[in-house]
Order: structure tokens, then sequence, then C-alpha cells
């Protein structure tokens, strides 16, 4: 119950501090859609507000340094749950606690070498591999500091179980692999982000520490979207979303991008 995970959390807390004060105590990943469509209010709501109510909660942190958030299969969610996540903080003065996505990802039904039959999310390969990087753009731009893929390495699944490994039950790599390898390495070091939609196209911005600006853009439908990116440097770099980079070059102060 509710009450049952606010104890447990209150007294590991306590426990975990006066033993390491330097532990970082994380909430379990919780429910949101058996929530929202069992007309709740939210597991992470009802736990905040059961957290106020305890007189000494103020002076002991709250009980927890980190929202942990797990959200699979559809991308949009992801800057959606997020964003509710934040402003639940904010409204229980707690906007300084950070939101962690530590678990993400869409496992593929149509893996030519681990097929799975499922009846809702009929992914291919390319699909989860664009996924993880629409995932981690849109989670930063919603305020997420750490990202993290479930999971890396499927070992020891049986034959036809759901497999959203980075690599496969046998060892095999996944294009997976590549674009979560191109997502901490070109996404590192965000300081801020910033997400925009039109019916026919996604696009987050992201900023770097370094100075660094990098857009990340998707046709959020089956046709092709073009748009035009107004050039601040006479060169930028086209990266696809398995690391395979390219220089371009603006035309008329222009680059236009093909989705």
């Amino acid at each position: 119950t509710l009450e049952d995970y606010y104890q447990m959390l209150r007294v590991a807390y306590l426990a975990a501090k006066e033993g390491n004060p330097a532990a970082v105590i994380h909430l379990a990943g919780t429910t949101y859609w058996h929530d929202v469509n069992a007309g709740r209010r939210l597991y992470v709501d009802r736990l905040l507000e059961r957290i106020m109510q305890d007189p000494d909660a103020a002076a002991n942190n709250y009980y927890f340094d980190v929202v942990s958030l797990h959200i699979y299969f559809r991308t949009e969610t992801v800057y959606q749950i997020t964003s509710e996540m934040r402003a639940l903080l904010e409204r229980y003065g707690m906007g300084d606690k950070e939101i962690w996505i530590n678990e993400t990802n869409a496992a593929p039904t149509d893996d030519p070498l681990w097929l799975v039959e499922r009846p809702v999310f009929q992914l291919n390969l390319e699909q989860q591999a664009s996924f993880v990087v629409q995932a981690a753009a849109l989670g930063l731009a919603a305020g997420a500091e750490r990202i993290a893929v479930y999971k890396f390495f499927d070992v020891g699944l049986p034959i036809g179980s759901e497999s959203f490994g980075l690599l496969r039950a046998d060892g095999s790599i996944r294009p997976v692999f590549y674009a979560w390898q191109m997502v901490t390495r070109t996404f590192d070091g965000v300081t801020d982000g910033a997400f925009a939609q039109t019916e026919q196209v996604d696009v987050v911005r992201l900023t770097h520490s370094n100075g660094r600006e990098t857009l990340v853009a998707w046709a959020r439908t089956e046709d092709a979207a073009q748009i035009r990116v107004q050039a601040m440097s006479t060169k930028a770099y086209l990266i696809d979303q398995y690391g395979g980079e390219q220089i371009v070059r603006p035309i008329d102060g222009y680059y236009t991008l093909s989705l």
C-alpha cells in the first residue's frame, strides 16, 4: 500500500543516511498508466502528499533525493510524464529534486534473430533505435538529469521472450546499441533543452555546457517531412541515429533537412 511504501522509504532513508551521509536515495519507479486508466491520482502525487504530512520530513530532505521513472514504447509520453513529474515536485516545494529516467526502451517484435509474439507495439529494429534517440532527447528537454536504457544485455533470456537488450541473449549486437552509443556521445553535458512540435515534426534543441547546440528532429508520421534551420555558422554536423556523421553547409543562410 502507499502507507507501507512510505514507511519503508522513511526508515530506509534514515538508516542509509546514518550509515553513509553521501548515499543517494531514489524513489522506486512507480506506475503511471495504471493510475491514469483507473482515474486515480498519480501514485507519486499521493506519495508526496503523504510525505508532506510528516512533520519531520522537511528536516530529512523529504526522505528521498531522486524521482525515478520507467517509460516505455510511446516516444512522446517521455516528455509528457517527465514534465508532469517536474510539475508535481514544484507544486510540493521540491523543485530541487532530480529526475532520472532509469528505465526506457521499446523492445522489438520484428527482429529476424529474435522473433517475439506480442499483442501490442509491433516494432522493428530501426524503430527501436529511433525510440531511444527520441526518448533521450525528449527526456532531457523535459528536465531529466540522467537517462538509462533497460537493458544492456539479455543474459539467460528464454527464446521467444520479450527482449529489450542492446545485446541479444546470444551476445550479438542490435542496431539500438549504436544508436545509444551515439546518444551518450552527442547528448552529453546538456544544461538546457526545449521541445517544439507541429503535426508533421518534433524538434528538440539541446544546449551543452561547452556552448554547443544540438537539434534533434524527426517526422511524426510515416510521411517524409522537411525542415529549414537558420544557420548560425558556416557549417554543421549532420548525424544520423546510428552515429554516421557528415559536414553540411548552409544554402542562402539555411540548412534544409529531410526527415
